[in-house]
Protein backbone atom coordinates (compact mmCIF):
# COMPACT_ATOMS: atom_id res chain seq x y z
CA UNK A 1 0.00 0.00 0.00
CA UNK A 2 2.88 2.33 0.80
CA UNK A 3 4.00 2.21 -2.84
CA UNK A 4 0.56 3.30 -4.07
CA UNK A 5 0.78 6.64 -2.20
CA UNK A 6 3.20 9.13 -3.73
CA UNK A 7 3.90 12.83 -4.08
CA UNK A 8 5.38 15.54 -1.89
CA UNK A 9 4.20 16.58 1.58
CA UNK A 10 5.04 20.12 2.69
CA UNK A 11 5.21 20.15 6.48
CA UNK A 12 5.72 23.08 8.84
CA UNK A 13 7.24 22.75 12.30
CA UNK A 14 8.91 24.84 14.98
CA UNK A 15 12.65 24.32 15.38
CA UNK A 16 12.92 22.73 18.83
CA UNK A 17 9.94 20.46 18.25
CA UNK A 18 10.95 19.58 14.72
CA UNK A 19 14.40 18.31 15.55
CA UNK A 20 13.22 16.45 18.64
CA UNK A 21 10.23 14.49 17.36
CA UNK A 22 9.28 15.47 13.83
CA UNK A 23 12.56 14.27 12.32
CA UNK A 24 12.24 10.74 13.65
CA UNK A 25 8.52 10.60 12.83
CA UNK A 26 9.17 11.65 9.22
CA UNK A 27 11.97 9.09 8.94
CA UNK A 28 9.62 6.33 10.12
CA UNK A 29 6.90 7.56 7.75
CA UNK A 30 9.29 7.44 4.80
CA UNK A 31 10.19 3.85 5.63
CA UNK A 32 6.53 2.93 5.27
CA UNK A 33 5.75 5.27 2.36
CA UNK A 34 8.99 5.53 0.35
CA UNK A 35 7.24 7.13 -2.65
CA UNK A 36 6.30 10.20 -0.59
CA UNK A 37 8.86 13.01 -0.51
CA UNK A 38 8.88 15.43 2.43
CA UNK A 39 9.67 19.14 2.35
CA UNK A 40 9.98 20.53 5.89
CA UNK A 41 9.92 24.26 6.62
CA UNK A 42 10.76 25.50 10.10
CA UNK A 43 8.52 28.25 11.42
CA UNK A 44 9.04 31.00 13.94
CA UNK A 45 6.88 31.09 17.07
CA UNK A 46 5.06 34.13 15.63
CA UNK A 47 4.02 32.44 12.39
CA UNK A 48 0.30 32.39 13.23
CA UNK A 49 0.38 36.07 14.18
CA UNK A 50 1.15 37.09 10.59
CA UNK A 51 -1.50 35.42 8.37
CA UNK A 52 -0.49 37.57 5.39
CA UNK A 53 2.81 35.65 5.28
CA UNK A 54 1.24 32.20 5.38
CA UNK A 55 2.12 29.72 2.69
CA UNK A 56 0.31 26.52 1.82
CA UNK A 57 1.28 23.56 4.00
CA UNK A 58 -0.19 20.10 3.96
CA UNK A 59 0.21 20.04 7.75
CA UNK A 60 1.89 21.91 10.60
CA UNK A 61 3.19 20.45 13.84
CA UNK A 62 2.13 22.91 16.51
CA UNK A 63 2.48 22.93 20.27
CA UNK A 64 -0.72 24.32 21.77
CA UNK A 65 -4.06 25.33 20.31
CA UNK A 66 -3.98 27.40 17.11
CA UNK A 67 -5.19 30.98 17.38
CA UNK A 68 -6.40 30.84 13.78
CA UNK A 69 -9.81 29.18 13.39
CA UNK A 70 -9.04 28.31 9.77
CA UNK A 71 -7.05 25.32 11.03
CA UNK A 72 -8.30 21.94 12.22
CA UNK A 73 -6.20 20.57 15.08
CA UNK A 74 -5.72 16.82 15.54
CA UNK A 75 -4.23 16.07 18.94
CA UNK A 76 -1.25 13.73 18.83
CA UNK A 77 -0.14 13.89 22.46
CA UNK A 78 0.72 16.22 25.34
CA UNK A 79 3.86 17.69 26.86
CA UNK A 80 4.85 20.07 29.64
CA UNK A 81 7.71 22.31 30.74
CA UNK A 82 9.96 21.10 33.55
CA UNK A 83 13.10 22.36 35.29
CA UNK A 84 16.52 20.90 34.49
CA UNK A 85 20.16 21.44 35.36
CA UNK A 86 23.44 19.70 34.69
CA UNK A 87 24.91 17.43 37.40
CA UNK A 88 27.96 19.72 37.32
CA UNK A 89 25.85 22.74 38.30
CA UNK A 90 24.01 20.89 41.08
CA UNK A 91 27.27 19.57 42.56
CA UNK A 92 28.58 23.12 42.75
CA UNK A 93 25.48 25.01 43.88
CA UNK A 94 23.25 22.37 45.46
CA UNK A 95 19.78 21.23 44.48
CA UNK A 96 16.63 23.20 45.38
CA UNK A 97 14.18 21.21 47.49
CA UNK A 98 11.18 23.61 47.22
CA UNK A 99 10.27 26.24 44.61
CA UNK A 100 11.20 29.07 47.00
CA UNK A 101 14.83 27.89 46.74
CA UNK A 102 14.92 28.87 43.06
CA UNK A 103 15.46 32.52 44.02
CA UNK A 104 18.94 31.62 45.26
CA UNK A 105 19.99 29.86 42.06
CA UNK A 106 21.39 30.89 38.71
CA UNK A 107 18.93 30.67 35.82
CA UNK A 108 19.02 30.27 32.06
CA UNK A 109 15.84 31.89 30.78
CA UNK A 110 13.81 32.29 27.60
CA UNK A 111 13.26 35.88 26.50
CA UNK A 112 9.87 36.70 25.00
CA UNK A 113 9.17 40.01 23.20
CA UNK A 114 7.31 41.11 26.35
CA UNK A 115 10.08 40.06 28.76
CA UNK A 116 11.49 37.02 30.51
CA UNK A 117 9.33 33.89 30.36
CA UNK A 118 8.05 33.04 33.84
CA UNK A 119 8.31 29.53 35.19
CA UNK A 120 4.77 28.34 35.82
CA UNK A 121 4.82 25.19 37.97
CA UNK A 122 2.09 23.03 39.44
CA UNK A 123 2.00 20.17 41.92
CA UNK A 124 -1.51 18.92 42.54
CA UNK A 125 -3.53 21.95 43.60
CA UNK A 126 -0.42 24.06 44.34
CA UNK A 127 0.80 26.58 41.77
CA UNK A 128 3.91 28.75 41.57
CA UNK A 129 4.79 31.52 39.10
CA UNK A 130 8.48 32.39 39.32
CA UNK A 131 10.21 34.99 37.14
CA UNK A 132 13.91 34.16 37.11
CA UNK A 133 16.74 36.66 37.19
CA UNK A 134 18.99 35.19 34.55
CA UNK A 135 22.63 35.65 33.67
CA UNK A 136 21.96 33.94 30.32
CA UNK A 137 18.88 34.78 28.26
CA UNK A 138 17.95 33.93 24.67
CA UNK A 139 14.86 33.59 22.51
CA UNK A 140 16.08 30.20 21.30
CA UNK A 141 15.57 26.96 23.25
CA UNK A 142 18.61 25.33 21.64
CA UNK A 143 20.91 27.99 23.10
CA UNK A 144 19.26 27.67 26.51
CA UNK A 145 19.81 23.93 26.46
CA UNK A 146 23.46 24.44 25.53
CA UNK A 147 24.05 26.77 28.48
CA UNK A 148 22.20 24.43 30.86
CA UNK A 149 24.22 21.37 29.80
CA UNK A 150 27.39 23.45 30.13
CA UNK A 151 26.51 24.18 33.78
CA UNK A 152 25.33 27.80 33.61
CA UNK A 153 22.18 27.30 35.66
CA UNK A 154 18.66 25.90 35.94
CA UNK A 155 16.51 25.99 32.81
CA UNK A 156 12.78 25.65 32.07
CA UNK A 157 12.32 23.55 28.95
CA UNK A 158 9.76 21.26 27.30
CA UNK A 159 10.20 17.69 28.51
CA UNK A 160 10.34 16.31 24.95
CA UNK A 161 13.26 18.66 24.23
CA UNK A 162 15.51 17.26 26.96
CA UNK A 163 14.82 13.55 26.45
CA UNK A 164 18.23 12.60 25.03
CA UNK A 165 20.19 14.77 27.48
CA UNK A 166 18.38 13.20 30.45
CA UNK A 167 18.93 9.70 29.08
CA UNK A 168 22.66 10.43 28.77
CA UNK A 169 22.91 12.06 32.20
CA UNK A 170 23.88 15.48 30.86
CA UNK A 171 20.76 17.04 32.38
CA UNK A 172 18.71 15.93 35.38
CA UNK A 173 15.23 17.04 36.47
CA UNK A 174 15.05 19.68 39.21
CA UNK A 175 12.01 19.67 41.52
CA UNK A 176 10.64 16.76 39.43
CA UNK A 177 7.22 16.80 41.15
CA UNK A 178 6.66 20.32 39.80
CA UNK A 179 5.87 20.96 36.13
CA UNK A 180 3.79 23.20 33.91
CA UNK A 181 0.24 22.27 32.85
CA UNK A 182 0.11 19.85 29.94
CA UNK A 183 -0.03 21.42 26.49
CA UNK A 184 -1.44 19.61 23.46
CA UNK A 185 0.81 18.57 20.58
CA UNK A 186 -1.29 19.07 17.45
CA UNK A 187 -1.07 18.39 13.76
CA UNK A 188 -2.84 21.26 11.99
CA UNK A 189 -4.31 21.43 8.52
CA UNK A 190 -6.50 23.97 6.75
CA UNK A 191 -10.22 23.58 7.37
CA UNK A 192 -11.18 24.19 3.75
CA UNK A 193 -8.35 22.18 2.21
CA UNK A 194 -9.02 18.94 0.35
CA UNK A 195 -7.29 16.03 2.14
CA UNK A 196 -5.18 14.15 -0.36
CA UNK A 197 -4.58 10.42 -0.02
CA UNK A 198 -0.97 11.04 0.97
CA UNK A 199 -1.91 13.49 3.74
CA UNK A 200 -4.70 11.22 5.01
CA UNK A 201 -2.12 8.42 5.25
CA UNK A 202 0.28 10.80 6.98
CA UNK A 203 -2.35 11.89 9.50
CA UNK A 204 -3.21 8.28 10.38
CA UNK A 205 0.49 7.47 10.68
CA UNK A 206 1.14 10.40 13.04
CA UNK A 207 -1.73 9.42 15.32
CA UNK A 208 -0.42 5.85 15.50
CA UNK A 209 3.20 6.95 15.96
CA UNK A 210 2.42 9.02 19.05
CA UNK A 211 0.35 6.20 20.55
CA UNK A 212 3.15 3.65 20.29
CA UNK A 213 6.39 5.51 19.64
CA UNK A 214 8.47 2.82 21.36
CA UNK A 215 7.39 0.29 18.73
CA UNK A 216 9.22 2.22 16.00
CA UNK A 217 12.97 1.93 15.48
CA UNK A 218 13.68 5.45 14.21
CA UNK A 219 17.10 6.79 15.23
CA UNK A 220 16.77 9.47 17.90
CA UNK A 221 18.06 12.97 17.32
CA UNK A 222 21.44 13.54 18.98
CA UNK A 223 23.63 16.59 19.36
CA UNK A 224 27.24 16.92 20.44
CA UNK A 225 27.38 16.88 24.23
CA UNK A 226 28.75 20.05 25.80
CA UNK A 227 31.89 19.08 27.68
CA UNK A 228 35.15 20.88 28.55
CA UNK A 229 37.56 20.71 25.64
CA UNK A 230 40.36 18.52 26.96
CA UNK A 231 42.58 19.34 24.00
CA UNK A 232 42.76 22.99 24.99
CA UNK A 233 44.71 22.18 28.16
CA UNK A 234 47.02 19.65 26.54
CA UNK A 235 47.58 21.97 23.60
CA UNK A 236 48.49 24.79 25.95
CA UNK A 237 50.98 22.61 27.75
CA UNK A 238 52.55 21.59 24.44
CA UNK A 239 52.99 25.23 23.50
CA UNK A 240 54.99 26.04 26.62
Amino acid sequence: MGHDIAGTLTIGSTGEFGTSFTSELLFAFRQQYPQVHVDVIFLSLGYFLAPEKHQPFDGIFHWGEPANSDYIARKLGEASFCLYASPRYLEQFGEPSVPADLAGHRAVAFRRPSGVQSWHLERGSETVDFTPTAQCMANDYWMLKYFAVAGEGIVYLPAFFTEIECMNGDLVPVLPQWRSPLVAINLLYMRRRYLSRKFAAFLDFCLDYYRQRAAYSSPRYCVEVVRPFAGARSGGENNR
